[in-house]
C-alpha cells in the first residue's frame, strides 16, 4: 500500500515540475547528418513541452543554420580545442544554474551540482573501433571509446535509443539498468519525392536499381553489396545507387571499394550519389526495386526507418540492431556473405506484386509507430527523473 501512493506520489510530482534545460553539444566541431536530423525535430518540440520553462541550447559554430525558429536560446561553442571548449561551457552552465544539463554526444563535462543525463548515438566505436579504418581513425575511436564509458558511467542517467544499446551499457558496462531507459528516434513522413529528379538519378528511371544510403565507411559495410551486385552481373541488369559522403579520413575506403568494382567488371553499373537532399533521397525510397542496409553496427538507423516509411522492400545485415527495426519487413543475410545477399536480391526482384506489397505494408506499419513527438516527451521524462 505504501508503495502504490509512493509511485502516486511521484507520478503528481513529476507532472508538476517545470525544468530550464541546457542542451550541449560537445563535439569536436563536427556533426553528422543524423545528429543534425535528431536535432532539427526534437528541440522545438522540447521547447513546446509544458514541463520545460526554458532551453538553451549550446552548439559548434558553423551549425545554427539548422534551426529555423526562435522557441529556444542558442548558443555557439567557442571555435577552439575541446578542453577550451569544456572550461568556457562549465562556466556557463554554472552561471546559468539550469536544473539538468543533457548531452547528448556521450561526453561529460563537469556540471557541478547540477544533474545531467547523456545518450550514445554512435556505436562503432564500441563495437567495431578497428575494422578497416585507418590508423588515425582507430586511434580516434579509442578515445571515443572512453569518453563515451566515462560519460555514461558519471550520467545520472543514460538514454538508449535501441535495445542493442541498452543491452550493450548494461552487459557490457555494468550500467545499473535502473539508470537506463529506452527511448527511440522518431521518423519524418513528411518529405516527397521530387518530381525534379536531375544528374544520376534520372539515369535510373531506365533501370532496375537498388539502393543503399549512409556516410561512406569501412563500418557500412559496403563490400558486400558490391561483391552480391558482381554474382548477379550475368543474370540481371540491376544497377546499384549509393547515396551519401565519403568521410573524412575515408577516401582510402572509397578508393578500394571503387576498385573493386572495377575489378569485378561492374563499375559502370555503379551510381555513386554523393550528399542527396531530402527530396533525391525520397525519389530514390521511392522507385527502388529493393533498399538494403549492409551496416556491421547501428545504434539507430533513421535510414531504415526512412526507408520503411517509403515502403521499400527492404534487405539488410544480421547485425544488431537491424533487425530490431526492420523486423519481418525485411530479408536478411549473414554478414560478409555476399553469395547469400546475391540471393536474396535475386528473390526480391522475382517477387510478385502483392508480395512487394505486403513487405511494403509491414514496412510503413513498423515505421508509423516511430515518432518525434513521443521521443521528445520520453526525453523530457527521462531528464526529470535525473532529478531523482
Amino acid at each position: 500500500m505504501q508503495s502504490k501512493r509512493n509511485i502516486i506520489s511521484f507520478e503528481l510530482w513529476r507532472k508538476k515540475i517545470i525544468l530550464r534545460i541546457a542542451i550541449v553539444n560537445l563535439t569536436a566541431g563536427g556533426m553528422s547528418g543524423g545528429y543534425r536530423k535528431y536535432l532539427q525535430n526534437i528541440l522545438p518540440l522540447m521547447a513546446k513541452d509544458k514541463r520545460v520553462d526554458g532551453l538553451e541550447v549550446y552548439i559548434p559554430v558553423g551549425h545554427a543554420d539548422i534551426f529555423s525558429n526562435n522557441a529556444f536560446s542558442l548558443h555557439n561553442i567557442p571555435a577552439d580545442n575541446v578542453s577550451n571548449n569544456k572550461t568556457w561551457l562549465r562556466n556557463e552552465l554554472v552561471t546559468h544554474q539550469f536544473d539538468v544539463v543533457f548531452i547528448p554526444s556521450a561526453m561529460w563535462i563537469n556540471c557541478g551540482k547540477t544533474p545531467f543525463v547523456t545518450m550514445i548515438q554512435n556505436m562503432e566505436p564500441l563495437v567495431v573501433p578497428f575494422q578497416g579504418n585507418p590508423l588515425k581513425e582507430c586511434i580516434k575511436n579509442i578515445g571515443r571509446y572512453m569518453a563515451n564509458l566515462y560519460a555514461c558511467r558519471r550520467a545520472h542517467r543514460v538514454i538508449a535509443i535501441s535495445k542493442f544499446v541498452k543491452t550493450y551499457l548494461t552487459e557490457k558496462w555494468r550500467i545499473a539498468s535502473d539508470r537506463i531507459d529506452l527511448v527511440y528516434h522518431g521518423i519524418d513522413l513528411t518529405t516527397q519525392a521530387s518530381a525534379d529528379d536531375h544528374g544520376a538519378i534520372a539515369l535510373l528511371k531506365s533501370f532496375l536499381f537498388i539502393f543503399t544510403a549512409g556516410s561512406i565507411r569501412p563500418a557500412r559495410g559496403l563490400e558486400d553489396i558490391i561483391r552480391a551486385l558482381a554474382i548477379l552481373n550475368t543474370e540481371q541488369p540491376v544497377q546499384l545507387a549509393v547515396g551519401g559522403n565519403v568521410d573524412p579520413g575515408m577516401e582510402p575506403y572509397f578508393s578500394k571499394l571503387k576498385k573493386m568494382a572495377e575489378n569485378l567488371g561492374i563499375t559502370e553499373r555503379i551510381h555513386w550519389l554523393g550528399k542527396m537532399n531530402d527530396s533525391e533521397m525520397a525519389w530514390c525510397y521511392s522507385h527502388c526495386d529493393a533498399f538494403i542496409m549492409t551496416s556491421r553496427v547501428e545504434a539507430c538507423p533513421n535510414i531504415a526507418l526512412e526507408a520503411m516509411s517509403y515502403g521499400c522492400v527492404n534487405i539488410a545485415s544480421e547485425n544488431p540492431p537491424l533487425p530490431e527495426f526492420f523486423g519481418n519487413s525485411a530479408f536478411y543475410y549473414p554478414p560478409k556473405d555476399a553469395k547469400t545477399l546475391a540471393q536474396l536480391i535475386r528473390k526480391v526482384l522475382s517477387l510478385d506484386k502483392p508480395e512487394k506489397d505486403a513487405l511494403s505494408n509491414t514496412g510503413k506499419s513498423i515505421a508509423s509507430k516511430f515518432s518525434w513527438e513521443v521521443c521528445a516527451q520520453k526525453t523530457v521524462s527521462e531528464l526529470q527523473k535525473a532529478l531523482i
